[in-house]
């Protein structure tokens, strides 16, 4: 094989996107409403690059190690359900979906399991400054997750890639943030607060998006009820309801217009 052929295999796209279909612990904390969205209607996501992907998979290899060392320093860890599954917890009809890396015991009471890697620059952030500031996203994942669970702890932790040292951070319930989480999630399931989080399809946030080919076009890649924009669910039962027909929405029609986020009022100043 020659070399250019070799680096270029290497940079290729290795698999092609997905449809989430769901609302999951590690979303609810994004910055923007609309990729939540984008996500619990089921777009497919843009081909993940193949350097992503092996980002992806060293992360996985790594929980891996991180157990093993948690577990060599007496912490009892338990990774798998009886059916070699993830732990996992549902609500609103199957709608939103968490997954954690494990359940433990801390000070003698229950605790979630959940590992991130970083590189040494958002490493020594989040050690200096802890969860809540260095991270919304995961500090988000992480009340979810407990408030599914009924947990009112979780412990986090972080594995540098560069040193192999090690942050663990015990995070707390927090009921306002879990509040507002559930506020975010009827928003977004009622098609009543979905915002993008910029006002420009040149914002950086945008240009790197999962969902860009779609967010700024009138495009959707299925003509279904869910990528429709006269369709939202219900508050009360969580099922999918056309508000142009006024009925259960089960089936594309010729009044099918594809769903698109609200304008979000911000604008980037000049600089």
């Amino acid at each position: 094989m020659k070399l250019d052929a070799l680096q270029d295999a290497l940079n290729r796209e290795t698999q092609s996107g997905y449809r989430a279909k769901t609302i999951s612990a590690s979303t609810i904390g994004h910055e923007c409403d609309a990729y939540i969205a984008y996500n619990l209607r089921g777009f497919l996501r843009a081909p993940r690059q193949a350097r992503s992907q092996r980002i992806l998979d060293l992360g996985q290899t790594l929980e891996t190690e991180v157990v093993r060392a948690l577990r060599a320093a007496g912490l009892e860890i338990d990774t798998h359900q009886n059916d070699g599954s993830q732990h996992m917890r549902t609500a609103y009809n199957g709608l939103v979906k968490v997954l954690c890396d494990g359940l433990t015991t801390i000070d003698g009471k229950p605790a979630i399991l959940e590992i991130k890697s970083a590189n040494k620059s958002r490493w020594t952030d989040l050690h200096e400054y802890g969860l809540e500031l260095h991270s919304q996203t995961y500090w988000m994942q992480c009340q979810l997750m407990m408030w599914l669970f009924c947990i009112k702890q979780c412990l986090f932790v972080s594995y540098c890639k560069d040193d192999s040292a090690m942050h663990v951070e015990l995070v707390r319930y927090d009921e306002f943030d879990v509040a507002w989480a559930k506020h975010r999630i009827d928003g977004i399931l009622e098609d009543r607060e979905t915002h993008r989080c910029a006002a420009e399809p040149q914002d950086w946030r945008c240009k790197a998006c999962d969902f860009r080919q779609y967010c700024w076009e009138d495009k959707a890649d299925l003509l279904n009820c869910r990528q429709c924009a006269n369709c939202a669910y219900e508050h009360n039962s969580q099922s999918l309801w056309c508000n142009r027909n006024n009925r259960e929405a089960n089936a594309a029609c010729d009044e099918f217009a594809c769903w698109k986020p609200q304008q979000n009022n911000y604008r980037r100043q000049a600089t």
